[in-house]
């Protein structure tokens, strides 16, 4: 029986956001959600789907992430909630506080809600291939 789980973004992911300007408004922090959910419908690498996690006060990067549910054969490997766990991981905190209207583009829910910490959460998907997704 397996014990540990293991659910790792697409190589790609680590370049694509640090060789990009930190946004600096709404706009511009959902505008880099959905570059990133084009991108990963674009490379193969899972569905149209992708989430961030930006500090509210400071505006820092804290996570990024596109949905791999069906490269990573695993239904807990949406955007928002990998999003979400690898911002909660960098902050070493036991939770996510989600503060702020969450933003979504199409008709994608955010299926998970965190409590302690503190943040903004940017969920947004391409229309282009949500059909083949769920």
């Amino acid at each position: 029986m397996n014990t540990v789980l293991q659910i790792a973004q697409p190589a790609w992911l680590a370049g694509f956001i640090a060789a990009r300007a930190l946004p600096r408004d709404d706009a511009g922090r959902l505008s880099e959600v959905l570059a990133l959910a084009a991108a990963n419908v674009a490379r193969g690498t899972g569905g149209p789907f992708a989430a961030a996690v930006y500090d509210e006060a400071t505006g820092e990067r804290l996570a990024c992430a596109v949905n791999v549910v069906v490269p990573q054969r695993c239904s807990l490997a949406h955007a928002e909630t990998m999003a979400l766990a690898l911002a909660q991981q960098a902050l070493a905190a036991r939770g996510i506080a989600v503060s702020g209207p969450l933003r979504r583009a199409a008709a994608r829910q955010v299926l998970a809600d965190y409590a302690a910490g503190g943040g903004r959460v940017y969920n947004g998907a391409v229309h282009n291939g949500i059909r083949d997704h769920g």
